[in-house]
């Protein structure tokens, strides 16, 4: 697995140690694989949702979870997206990969649309995150425990950080879960807090992941200190996520339906 994980995204990881340990992820192609077949197959508000960078990456695997958002009528129309769901899961027939409504349906503040809020995990996501991140106190996760599994493991691992923070290994006022279960590298969510918690003053670089933004989207990126911008976990991140959104975006399937999907001008 090793090599092959090399040879498909051309990385060359400082700490073998753990990468035979860490599942792999799925390629950009391989998404738009699973895509394609139940993109026809659901309404389009939902449909639409399945080629934002975050949802792709991480149905690929590279992050544990994504929300993404869908306009809506009224508000008895979250019923229909809650089946369509539903019906997503069912057609995607993936036992690592779930969707799920989040929530209920809000007027949101950039444009006072009525939007609901929906959210994908992927167990092999998760694994992989308390395999990577060097945070202390998250307990490591394996994707064959399941669903039934991630919803025992899940309060424990919240427990575990908060319980790593009370004992000074983490900083009080750092609230990483949020940037743990979305993906980011451990400094970016250790610089993401410290900004935050110093008064928003510092100055900080977005990690501009190649292809995010393709669409108009809630993206994937994520700031960290330009101190720490040659930072090997940073660095790394932004090449594999940027190389499955290349094989995503350019695959034969999404260059078909492109053309009827609405683009963000940039």
């Amino acid at each position: 697995m090793a090599v092959e994980y090399r040879k498909r995204y051309g990385i060359n990881f400082r700490d073998l140690t753990m990468e035979r340990e860490i599942p792999e992820i799925l390629s950009g192609q391989d998404v738009a694989d699973k895509v394609e077949k139940v993109f026809d197959k659901i309404l389009p508000d939902l449909a639409s949702g399945l080629i934002e960078s975050n949802v792709v990456l991480t149905m690929a695997a590279l992050k544990p979870s994504s929300d993404f958002f869908v306009d809506l009528k009224s508000v008895e129309d979250a019923k229909r997206l809650e089946a369509e769901v539903a019906k997503l899961n069912e057609l995607l027939n993936d036992k690592l990969i779930n969707f799920r409504t989040g929530g209920k349906p809000f007027i949101a503040a950039s444009d006072k649309r009525l939007t609901l809020m929906l959210g994908v995990d992927n167990l092999v996501g998760w694994e992989r995150m308390t395999k990577t991140t060097k945070i202390s106190g998250v307990p490591k996760f394996d994707h064959k425990l399941g669903w039934e599994g991630f919803e025992k493991w899940y309060p424990s691992f919240v427990k575990s950080v908060k319980k790593a923070q009370q004992m000074g290994e983490i900083p009080a006022k750092y609230e990483v879960i949020g940037g743990l279960m979305h993906g980011y590298p451990d400094q970016a969510i250790y610089d993401f807090e410290d900004w935050r918690n110093t008064g928003k003053k510092k100055k900080m670089v977005e990690s501009q992941i190649p292809y995010t933004g393709t669409y108009k989207e809630a993206e994937p990126n994520y700031d960290f200190s330009p101190e720490h911008a040659n930072d090997p976990q940073i660095q790394e991140n932004i090449k594999i996520a940027g190389k499955v959104l290349e094989g995503f975006y350019k695959s034969k399937w999404h260059k078909k339906v492109a053309k009827s999907l609405k683009k963000e001008t940039r």
